[in-house]
């Protein structure tokens, strides 16, 4: 990983820390191209990486840690999802006892280019104000790679709060977020109890209204492996996106019970038109999770 060090063995006072968490469930081939591209990180700061083996079936905690040398790799028991995952990484993690100026939230099918880290970083701390940044996610040029790009930045209107790509900025992506310091520790983490969707918004809206600016840094490039499409996420994936709008809108919205029945049935009437039966299964199930959970305002 960079090092930058004075003759005195420590960084100087113009050195940056970083610590980068990455999650890996069974994504061995990924993470291992993701690390590669993190040791490959050059500017004036010092990276440290965490992965979280995310309860993976496919290989083993040695695997991961044999492919990935020099990160700290940690193992949870089960599949926690994204934001139950951070927290225990970073739990557990040696560096987090460490000093670090900045928290880098990158998702495994990510490879950022060599100066992504310091083109974040740049933009992070050039206003006290902003709490984190993010940048625009692009497909790789290799045509026999698959990928997709994604944008930085997500508006949420009212009422529905149905993300739009949009600036100025509602919240950031999660999956390649450079957070300060500053603000992870005044805002607080995700909130864990997101299951997998919404948790990057919950957290936007929570540091804009702690005062935080958010920032996109437009020279930083990202590839972006993964690919979705919310029309095809399945019966799983769409209940786990239902489950985390309406925990939003209970949270956030003035009036979350209309704007989740409007959403609900804007979401059914499509599903329906295109016979997308396992999606409307899912939204159903994610509807009801999403009231029988707990959604206050307190964080553990």
């Amino acid at each position: 990983m960079p090092d930058a060090r004075t003759a005195c063995g420590g960084p100087p006072p113009s050195v940056r820390t970083v610590l980068a968490v990455v999650l890996d469930w069974n994504g061995l081939s990924l993470t291992r191209r993701c690390h590669a591209a993190l040791r490959e990180q050059a500017g004036p700061f010092r990276l440290s990486v965490v992965l979280v083996d995310n309860g993976s079936t496919a290989h083993s905690a040695e695997e991961l840690a044999e492919a990935c040398p020099g990160a700290e790799v940690i193992r949870a028991p089960k599949n926690l999802g994204f934001a139950r995952g951070i927290a225990y990484g970073l739990a557990r993690a040696k560096a987090a006892r460490q000093p670090y100026d900045a928290l880098w939230l990158l998702n495994n099918d990510c490879l950022p280019a060599p100066d992504a880290l310091a083109q974040l970083l740049e933009t992070l701390f050039a206003d006290p104000k902003t709490g984190a940044v993010a940048c625009p996610l692009s497909k790789p040029e290799d045509p026999a790679l698959r990928g997709s790009d994604a944008p930085a930045s997500m508006r949420l209107a009212p009422p529905l709060y149905i993300p739009r790509p949009g600036t100025p900025p509602d919240y950031l992506c999660g999956a390649c977020l450079l957070i300060s310091r500053r603000a992870w520790d005044t805002v607080g983490p995700l909130d864990p109890e997101f299951p997998f969707f919404f948790e990057d918004a919950d957290w936007g809206m929570r540091a804009r209204k702690a005062g935080f600016t958010l920032a996109i840094a437009p020279k930083a490039r990202v590839v972006h492996l993964g690919s979705a499409s919310i029309g095809r996420l399945g019966t799983r994936r769409m209940a786990l996106y239902r489950e985390g709008h309406v925990r939003f809108l209970r949270r956030h919205a003035r009036h979350p019970l209309l704007a989740a029945l409007s959403a609900l049935l804007w979401r059914l009437a499509v599903d329906a038109l295109h016979f997308r039966i396992p999606e409307i299964r899912g939204t159903l199930r994610g509807w009801k999770a999403g009231w029988a959970a707990d959604a206050s305002d307190n964080l553990p």
